[in-house]
């Protein structure tokens, strides 16, 4: 699933999906199309724990709008009462020192009872090293190991998470078997050879 930027060459967010796993697109969840943003729902087995998962990009350049509507967006999503999962350049740099307290991707964490899981530089130049990709959950319980690839595809080094996808809808299996009812060995003979 893909959402490209409009207006310029660059920009824009995907989320690739593994064809197994059984997803509805919500683009009903994001309040302003300006946004960088993907939602999607991840389908549980017994469709009562669902996941909405999203993907984001904020332009480093964003005004305090582009933030309001990034706040009205989690909070349609917060009101659903399922899990949520939000991953992606963020471009704050999250420091954890004094000043964390009035950090905004910090204020997104308390006011929506969200957990930040990558704790590593996502950005690391000769002479900076910066926390600009994060991954914000609500259920930080269910995240086996999180953490930070450093490649150098990117400027920016990848992160990921791994969700215990135990309650993912996966297709059945299926199973062929022969009735013995009415066995005949010498067809079953016959069959086996």
């Amino acid at each position: 699933i893909r959402k490209d930027r409009e207006d310029k060459a660059a920009g824009g967010v995907v989320m690739y999906i593994k064809n197994s796993i059984k997803y509805i697109p919500r683009p009903d969840i994001i309040t302003d199309d300006s946004l960088e943003m993907i939602w999607v729902e991840l389908v549980s087995k017994n469709n009562k724990s669902n996941v909405l998962l999203s993907v984001i990009y904020r332009p480093p350049n964003a005004n305090c709008k582009y933030y309001d509507d990034l706040l009205d967006t989690i909070e349609k999503a917060k009101s659903e009462n399922k899990e949520i999962v939000i991953a992606g350049d963020m471009n704050y740099n999250y420091v954890f020192d004094d000043k964390l307290y009035s950090h905004p991707i910090f204020v997104i964490e308390k006011l929506f009872s969200l957990k930040q899981l990558i704790k590593t530089p996502t950005r690391v130049t000769k002479t900076s090293s910066t926390l600009l990709d994060v991954i914000l959950t609500s259920c930080d319980k269910r995240h086996t190991i999180s953490g930070v690839y450093k490649s150098t595809m990117s400027d920016h080094y990848f992160i990921f998470t791994c969700l215990d996808t135990s309650y993912v809808h996966k297709p059945h299996n299926e199973v062929k078997f022969r009735c013995y009812k009415h066995f005949n060995l010498t067809k079953c003979l016959r069959d086996f050879t």
